[in-house]
């Protein structure tokens, strides 16, 4: 039988659009050779940059036969950057109820574990562009719930936990855990329950942590107890201190914190001397 496609080239085409450059790459699989090219990304339409035509020209060109093209990869970083340069429009998020927080906690997601001034990226939707809606499309919580019998209720930041300061303590957050369908033994708690973080150099403490256990629950005896099927325990962990006298806080950052329900209108009044 003819095989009319033995004298065509047979090419694997990979691309790679980035802001400015865009990189083509065109591997020959018959011959094993590659051919590699770049040029100008269009911002304006990135589809223009994606000059592939021309290389199929150039490659049936130069062998004399005609091109099938076998495979297509196409990556870019265009959204990336964008994400890096914080130059995508104003972008709101739509979450489950009881995870507004979700972007901006990252607990434990820090270039330096111990290095206690790292400062996290800005979160790409800020907490008033955060909405939040009665469904379960978490998919972290979901995958936890399909492997232990319990519903995560919420997760969330703990308004006025942060010690006020000129440099505002990191708040805390709040998780509350219902049992579903088995008698479940707790243990939590801590030493901060009793003695919270302290601020320096005339700044408030954060709030202690705490726990809140649901009524009929045994009372937390050496931090353990014992909840029932249908109970729900909510464990928040402390705030911490804050440093600085908080009415030379940035007016402009108390605002934003007052906005985004950081703190509260008392204490934008009160401690840190905002005229409301």
């Amino acid at each position: 039988m003819l095989d009319l496609t033995a004298d065509r080239l047979r090419l694997r085409i990979g691309v790679d659009s980035g802001g400015t450059f865009t990189d083509i790459c065109m591997f020959d699989e018959i011959k094993g050779e590659i051919s590699v090219w770049k040029v100008s990304s269009t911002p304006q339409a990135p589809s223009m940059g994606i000059t592939v035509e021309q290389g199929l020209r150039e490659a049936s060109r130069v062998s004399g036969r005609a091109a099938d093209v076998h495979y297509f990869g196409h990556g870019t970083t265009v959204a990336t950057n964008a994400l890096i340069v914080g130059r995508g429009a104003e972008t709101g998020l739509i979450t489950t109820a009881g995870f507004r927080d979700i972007l901006e906690l990252r607990r434990q997601k820090r270039d330096s574990l111990y290095y206690l001034q790292t400062e996290k990226p800005k979160p790409i939707a800020s907490r008033d562009r955060c909405f939040e809606v009665d469904e379960r499309v978490l998919l972290p919580i979901e995958a936890l719930e399909t492997e232990h019998p319990v519903m995560v209720e919420c997760y969330e930041f703990v308004q006025d936990s942060g010690g006020p300061g000129k440099f505002r303590g990191g708040m805390t957050m709040r998780r509350r855990v219902r049992v579903l369908d088995h008698v479940a033994n707790i243990s939590a708690g801590g030493t901060n329950t009793r003695l919270p973080p302290y601020g320096l150099f005339n700044g408030h403490s954060g709030t202690p942590a705490w726990v809140e256990m649901p009524n009929g629950a045994p009372p937390l005896d050496r931090r353990k107890s014992v909840l029932q099927a249908g109970q729900a325990v909510g464990m928040v962990a402390a705030g911490g201190g804050g440093f600085g006298d908080p009415k030379l806080r940035s007016r402009e950052l108390v605002i934003r914190d007052l906005k985004e329900e950081r703190i509260s209108e008392a204490a934008a009044r009160d401690i840190y001397g905002l005229d409301i």
